[in-house]
């Protein structure tokens, strides 16, 4: 099984609701839209050489928002949205996902999570 962390960012008009932690443990934040918001990751186990992936989730539907390919430095990084500047990694192991300007469209559920290597 993937080690994963869900975060959960909802839109409220001017305002974004944003949800992280993990089933015990859930911590909710409202952010202005255009205001930096960053999302932690907290995997126990996190290994550099092995992908790295922040995906947004719709019901059973998952699609990569930020990937980092196993052994790549902290900030290389693919996203879902190449025109998207303000999104960067940051963190003791650049692991937290920072939005500079939260938009409207960045409303979803959020988890960072480390795929298990084929075969293990």
């Amino acid at each position: 099984m993937a080690a994963t962390r869900l975060v959960t960012v909802v839109g409220f008009f001017l305002w974004t609701l944003v949800k992280f932690g993990d089933a015990d443990n859930v911590t909710t934040v409202h952010v202005p839209e255009g205001s930096p918001v960053e999302l932690p990751c907290d995997l126990p186990q996190y290994d550099t050489q092995k992908d790295f992936l922040w995906v947004t989730i719709n019901g059973e539907n998952k699609k990569h928002f930020l990937r980092r390919f196993a052994g790549s430095p902290p900030d290389e990084f693919q996203l879902r949205d190449r025109n998207r500047t303000d999104i960067s990694l940051v963190g003791p192991d650049f692991i937290s996902l920072r939005i500079g300007n939260v938009r409207r469209e960045d409303e979803g559920i959020y988890a960072c999570m480390q795929p298990q290597a084929q075969g293990a």
